[in-house]
Formats: structure tokens, sequence, C-alpha cells
């Protein structure tokens, strides 16, 4: 089907449809891939074609509706800048930040505690198991101070009878 043979079936290239309705060439293919809008291939499946009456029906459907695409995107965009940029947003937002600030530097200071008194615990374990090792005994043979090596029940039962 050649071009002449189209424009008397009432086809018109997307570039004519362009100019006469307002939106870009691309757009209008966009929404006959879509099935959006009434449209034809044509020259082995390179080129798109559509009807007037279709881009007059489209038209008159999206003006019902109120919104078109872009206007939607606008929209939601404009919304979301105006929820971010809203003082009483903003106010929400900074007030947050600092409950999560305040919460984060609570539970380091949680975990510095139980931190130190793990470190505290153990390095009191090793100074009395070094006292132990190192605590010199007075033996009652001689009256000479001499290391202990024994286990510690006879450690014990040295210590008791150095109390006595």
């Amino acid at each position: 089907m050649t071009s002449q043979e189209q424009k008397k079936a009432g086809f018109i290239t997307l570039k004519e449809a362009s100019e006469r309705f307002g939106y870009s060439p691309d757009y209008i293919g966009q929404l006959i891939r879509k099935g959006k809008l009434e449209g034809k291939q044509v020259y082995a499946n390179v080129a798109w074609m559509t009807t007037p009456e279709a881009m007059e029906e489209y038209l008159a459907k999206e003006k019902r509706t109120g919104k078109g695409e872009k206007e939607k995107a606008a929209w939601t965009q404009e919304r979301l800048m105006q929820t971010l940029l809203d003082r009483d947003g903003s106010r929400v937002l900074s007030y947050m930040l600092y409950v999560i600030l305040v919460i984060l530097s609570i539970a380091l200071l949680v975990l510095f505690y139980f931190l130190s008194v793990a470190l505290d615990h153990r390095m009191q374990e090793r100074a009395k198991a070094r006292l132990i090792e190192n605590t010199p005994t007075i033996s009652l043979t001689n009256g000479q101070a001499i290391p202990v090596t024994a286990q510690l029940p006879e450690r014990e039962l040295l210590f008791s009878a150095l109390r006595i």
C-alpha cells in the first residue's frame, strides 16, 4: 500500500499528526504500540500511520480523565517535592533523625558498658591467678620463703596453717 492509497483511506503520518495535535511523533507511535490509539504499520513495518479521528478520540478521552500521562507524572513529582520541602515534613524528618541519633548513642553507651565490665572481670581473674601463682609461702621446716607449686587444695592447707 503506497502513501497515496493510505491517505485516501484516511491515514496520516505521525509527523502530520504531531503537527496537527501537538504531540511528538515518537509519543504518538508509542500510543499506537501500546494500543491506546488506532494505527497501522506501513512500508514493510518501518513506519506507523494513524487517522485524525483516532487522534481526536484519544484527545477527547484524555480530556475526560482530566490529566495526561505527562501531567500525572508531573503532579506526583510535584507532590513528592512539596512533601519533602514542606516545613512540617522537614520538621518531622529532623525530629526523627534526632531520635535515631539518641537511640544509637544510648545503644553505643550500653555496649561500651558491657564490654568494659567484661574486660574488667577478665582482668581481675587474671590478676587473681597471677597472685596465687606468685605468692610465696613460708616453709615450716627451715623458715625460708619459697614459691608454692602445689595444687590448690594443698595451698589452702598451707594458708590455713599460717593463719593459726
